[in-house]
């Protein structure tokens, strides 16, 4: 595929949403293969289960997500001040920031939204940033993987969102990452001399367990870090009853044993790493023993 190589300011807005849904086709085509298609710029998508994704021909309504179990939330869309308003190609709706950029929602039937973002040409931005309507208490708060997790007040966690990833004109992987200040989510693209335009990104922000089973972020502070280094490193037969001991509710210290021969190397390596950088360690675990999932338990370092 060419892409014209003019900024989006510059061209008819149907002609780069056509170039987008094209250089997105080309990327990560599965992509658009599993995403429920729209029909109109301002729709309303039913996931099922009662979950659903409202869109708007105004990108500055952002994108909302009802649901009965993991809770509504409410997503501000990068450059929403620019953007023209949405064109529908295929099924897909494409927001035209007016600055080399553009944003495309998909929505999945398993409930999860991507947010893809397409960048034109060398002159576009590389950061984008997702204000996050969150309850009172609830924050962002990062994970060891590279994702970020929408932590409510009483510690569980709502929603994830996935560590980011982008690519290429040429299918190459483009480092990027996310930082949080607030309930402000800022994916950056570290593009380069070697980047083959366009690149497409995204974040992707998901429920599925989370929505079905409470899952509980809980970071030890540095006195407790140190105590699970050394209950994590402590033979087998003792270790797991000592390191689910320091978790707080019945429920989380059951999840906890049961998931313990999964991660307790992840653990023991976590604890020593954030000792070794003055630091914490974070848990995520679903409080429930049944709930067999991998993303939802697992050990990082974290800020504290």
């Amino acid at each position: 595929m060419m892409w014209t190589g003019v900024t989006a300011s510059a061209e008819d807005a149907s002609t780069v949403a056509d170039e987008t849904v094209a250089a997105i086709d080309d990327a990560v085509g599965q992509m658009l293969d599993t995403a429920l298609a729209v029909s109109a710029a301002t729709s309303t998508v039913s996931v099922g289960g009662g979950v659903s994704v409202e869109l708007s021909s105004d990108a500055s309504d952002g994108i909302s997500i009802d649901s009965p179990t993991a809770g509504d939330l409410e997503i501000g869309l990068p450059f929403a001040e620019t953007a023209g308003d949405a064109q529908v190609v295929d099924g897909v709706m494409v927001y035209d920031n007016g600055n080399g950029s553009s944003t495309t929602p998909l929505v999945h039937a398993d409930g999860s939204v991507q947010i893809l973002t397409t960048i034109a040409d060398a002159n576009a931005p590389t950061e984008y940033s997702y204000q996050f309507d969150l309850a009172p208490g609830a924050a962002l708060v990062t994970t060891g993987q590279g994702g970020v997790d929408i932590v409510e007040a009483d510690g569980s966690v709502s929603r994830t969102i996935e560590a980011p990833w982008a690519v290429d004109a040429n299918g190459k992987a483009v480092p990027t990452h996310y930082f949080v200040v607030g309930d402000t989510l800022t994916q950056v693209i570290d593009v380069d001399t070697s980047t083959a335009y366009p690149v497409v990104a995204d974040p992707t922000v998901k429920a599925g367990w989370w929505g079905i089973l409470p899952v509980y972020r809980i970071t030890f502070t540095k006195a407790e870090t140190a105590d699970a280094k050394s209950k994590t490193g402590s033979p087998f037969a003792t270790a797991s009853a000592a390191f689910c001991g320091l978790l707080p509710g019945t429920t989380v210290k059951i999840a906890c044993a049961f998931f313990y021969t999964l991660i307790r190397v992840d653990l023991n390596q976590n604890a020593t790493d954030a000792v070794n950088q003055n630091k914490c360690l974070a848990v995520r675990l679903p409080a429930t023993a049944g709930a067999i999932n991998l993303p939802a338990y697992d050990a990082s370092v974290a800020s504290c």
